[in-house]
Order: structure tokens, then C-alpha cells, then sequence
């Protein structure tokens, strides 16, 4: 008997003190875990089970010096920026400090065929100066990359639905720099692989979109019509286009308000028969101090009536308050009665010598050979404008074919050109031996008069 009741003590002596080394062990093991994380932890996708936070810190460096961040744009650009570049420098241990003190020690027995990820924020140390300059000079801000944004606006207005056709925004590509820079320092520190630039708001952003209320709104079309208000500027003279005209062409009918084009018509009818001086002769004054009245050629103002009538109505129907110049079919030099202006080319026949004039001061002149005259070849007089100016073109006619340096047209086929086929320029050549009707010039003179000439400088010629 009292050897089976040394033998149940010896058991239970044996048993408390099982008890007692596995809650030593236990505890044992939750002091270790107050110093080490849990056995499947998984932080910034690197395992860190059963590491003090020093060790997973350095597990986390290491990954941090092969880091690239990945950046996505609009229309496709793709940067990335790594760690060497901007010679990055990590530190985890705050972010592992405070993960490791919300881990439950106590329960590490439980924790155990759980797995635990987890994101730690590093303290990043970089050479910023760097970092800006690697953004700077990236494809983002490549000139050929970047578009500016555009709002949405009305253009032309739909009588059925009093509403505006709207023409939608442009969202473009012009990068906000200081908000990308931000977060691009926020991945950096989170070590995201990848940052959107679209989803975190880096572009500017067009101010007024196609949703807009406002844009899509009905209106009174005969309101916002006499809000316009066009001006035309025609030199020093003014020409105003406002309410009280516009009440004038307003129509309403079955189909609604509209302007009557007509009326439109006739008004822009009568500033061309004001202001235009296409078809119009000129009487001139001479280098030599003659007077000359010369038919118009083909210079002057010359109003597109009917592409006019069109451009002023749509911009009344908008309600536009602007400045416009009308659309023409052909140009002067200057408005008013003397289109001409002070900066032109003169061409005497009779003499057979020209000159250009910078306002009124010549700058160029030379002897020439006109059109012969003798098989009905002379060249036209009048008033004209330089058509363009080309380099080395072929002139190609009735039984001939000419190279040349030098073309500026200004009637047609008929220009300026250098004639390197010609020896002598002047006096009475033209009579009996002059060109097909252009006005040939010394290659050096030519080049000279080349580079003074531009697009419709009034040429005025004469005998």
C-alpha cells in the first residue's frame, strides 16, 4: 500500500513538474517573441519568421538596394528609377518596432500554422537633387511628349435642342512636377514596385469637362446671340457689330430662332464695299517722281463674302465678344486708300532699271530685261503681289525649259529670276530680245532681292 502510494506521488510529482517546464517553455517562448516575429511572417513580401527586427531589417535593406520603381503615364511612357541612381539608403526599424510590439507574444502557440503579411514603411535616404533631376529629364517632359490640357467648350449652337454641341476636353499629358515628386517619394519610402501617375492625380487636369452643368444646359439662343459683340478692325478704322444690329437679324419662325443669312450677308456685303480695293486702280508716285495710275493686277483686298458671312454668324450664335478679321481671298499691304504702303517693288520698263523700297528708302535696285516686245511678249503693268518665293525651280513654257536659282512670281508665271544665260541687262535688250514675259536679273542681284522679298510685298510696274 505504501509502495502504490509512492508510486501515484512519484506521478504526480512527475506530472506538475511536466506542467511546469512546458509553461516555463511557453513562456519561454512568448519572451522570445517579444524580441523576434512570429513564425510565418512575411513582411514587404521578404520572410522575416523568427527574426529580431534587427535581422529583418537587414533582410529588408538588402532587398531595398536592388529597388526600382516603376513608373506609368499617359499615352504609354514608362520611367523607372532605382535605387543606385539616387543612391538610396533604407531604414526599417521604427515600422518593424511598432509591428513587432502589436504581435501578441502570448498566444505565439496558436500563431503558428497562421501566415501574416504584413507592409512596413522605410526612412528613406536619398540624393533628392538627384531624383529631380532624373524626373526632369525623363520622357515625361520630353517637349514631343508633353499635350496641354483643353476644356471642353460649346461650338455652334442646336436650335431643336437649345443646347450647345460640345466639343470635349483634351486631357493632355503636362505633368504636375511638384505633386509627382511627392509621390514618387511616397512609393520610394512604402518600396512599391509600381506608381500610376494617372490614379494618384499627377496631370493637370482640363478645368471644365463635357459633364459640365453649365456647357449643357438649355438657353435662350436669341439671349445669347445679343450678348456677342464682333468688332472689325480694318487699319485705324472700327466696324462694331452688337446688340442692336443682331436684333435686326434675328428671325423666328416654325422652326424656331435663327439669324437670316440674308441680312447677314448684305452687312458683310457692305463693309467689302467699303474696305476692298482688289480690281481698283492705283495712281502712284514714281522713284522718278512721276505720277502713274496703274490697274489693279492682282493685289488688293478682296473680301470672302460668303466664307465671312458664314464665320461672323457662328460666332454671333455663340455669343462670342471678340475682334475679327474677315476672311479674304487676296490681301493689300496696308488698309485704306493706299494699299501699297512704303515697302514695295518698282519695276520701270522704259528703263529698264527696278528698285525696292523699305519704307520709302531704297534698300536694292538693278537693271533687268523685260518681255520682248517685238513678238508680243511684254510684260503686263500694274499692281501685284509677290506670290512666294522659291530655290533652285525649272520654269517650264511653250518650247522652252529654264533652270533657275532664284523664282519669285508675282502675275502668274511671270516673276523674278536670275537669267545666267545673259551677259548684258538694260537699256533697249527688252525690244528685240527679251524673256517670255519675266523679269530677268543678274544671279547676284537675284540673290539679293531673294532675301528682301516675302509673301504678297506689293510689286508695281509701269512704262
Amino acid at each position: 500500500m505504501l509502495k502504490e502510494y509512492k508510486l501515484s506521488q512519484n506521478k504526480v510529482i512527475v506530472l506538475i513538474s511536466s506542467v511546469i517546464v512546458l509553461i516555463l517553455i511557453y513562456f519561454g517562448m512568448s519572451y522570445y517573441y517579444r524580441t523576434h516575429f512570429s513564425y510565418n511572417t512575411t513582411i514587404n513580401g521578404v520572410y522575416c519568421g523568427n527574426k529580431t527586427v534587427a535581422q529583418a531589417n537587414n533582410l529588408l535593406k538588402e532587398q531595398a538596394g536592388s529597388y526600382e520603381l516603376l513608373i506609368h503615364g499617359r499615352k504609354g511612357i514608362e520611367v523607372s528609377i532605382d535605387a543606385k541612381t539616387i543612391n538610396l539608403e533604407t531604414d526599417f526599424t521604427d515600422e518593424l518596432k511598432q509591428l513587432q510590439r502589436e504581435q501578441n507574444k502570448i498566444t505565439w502557440l496558436f500563431r503558428q500554422n497562421n501566415k501574416y503579411f504584413f507592409e512596413a514603411t522605410a526612412k528613406a535616404d536619398y540624393q533628392k537633387e538627384v531624383l529631380i533631376d532624373t524626373l526632369k529629364q525623363s520622357d515625361f517632359f520630353l517637349e514631343k511628349n508633353i499635350i496641354e490640357p483643353k476644356d471642353a467648350y460649346r461650338d455652334g449652337f442646336d436650335p431643336e435642342t437649345k443646347t450647345y454641341h460640345i466639343v470635349p476636353e483634351v486631357e493632355g499629358t503636362t505633368i504636375d512636377f511638384e505633386k509627382m515628386l511627392g509621390e514618387v517619394e511616397i512609393a520610394i519610402s512604402n518600396q512599391q514596385d509600381v506608381l500610376d501617375l494617372d490614379k494618384t492625380s499627377c496631370y493637370i487636369e482640363p478645368a471644365v469637362k463635357r459633364d459640365d452643368p453649365d456647357l449643357n444646359a438649355k438657353v435662350d439662343l436669341r439671349e445669347v446671340m445679343l450678348k456677342a459683340k464682333i468688332t472689325y478692325e480694318f487699319g485705324d478704322q472700327t466696324e462694331v457689330v452688337d446688340s442692336e444690329k443682331i436684333s435686326q437679324w434675328i428671325k423666328e419662325d416654325e422652326t424656331g430662332i435663327s439669324l437670316d443669312r440674308d441680312l447677314v450677308r448684305e452687312y458683310v456685303g457692305s463693309l467689302a464695299s467699303k474696305y476692298d480695293t482688289y480690281g481698283r486702280k492705283r495712281t502712284i508716285v514714281t522713284v522718278s517722281g512721276e505720277s502713274k495710275t496703274l490697274p489693279s493686277g492682282g493685289f488688293g483686298w478682296w473680301m470672302d463674302k460668303a466664307s465671312e458671312t458664314d464665320e461672323l454668324m457662328a460666332d454671333i450664335m455663340n455669343g462670342d465678344q471678340k475682334t475679327r478679321t474677315p476672311v479674304y481671298f487676296c490681301k493689300g499691304a496696308t488698309y485704306g486708300s493706299d494699299d501699297i504702303g512704303k515697302t514695295y517693288a518698282e519695276i520701270d520698263f522704259n528703263a529698264q532699271h527696278m528698285y525696292l523700297l523699305n519704307n520709302g528708302i531704297i534698300v536694292f535696285e538693278s537693271d533687268f530685261v523685260s518681255g520682248n516686245v517685238s513678238k508680243g511678249f511684254g510684260t503686263p503693268e500694274g499692281v501685284f503681289g509677290i506670290t512666294y518665293k522659291e530655290r533652285n525651280a525649272t520654269l517650264v513654257g511653250e518650247n522652252y525649259e529654264s533652270k533657275v536659282s532664284y523664282w519669285m512670281p508675282f502675275n502668274g508665271n511671270i516673276g523674278f529670276h536670275d537669267a545666267s544665260w545673259r551677259n548684258e541687262f538694260g537699256g533697249s535688250i527688252y525690244l528685240f530680245s527679251g524673256s517670255h514675259g519675266c523679269i530677268n536679273l543678274p544671279k547676284d542681284k537675284a540673290e539679293q532681292l531673294y532675301d528682301l522679298v516675302y509673301e504678297n510685298m506689293p510689286v508695281v510696274a509701269y512704262y
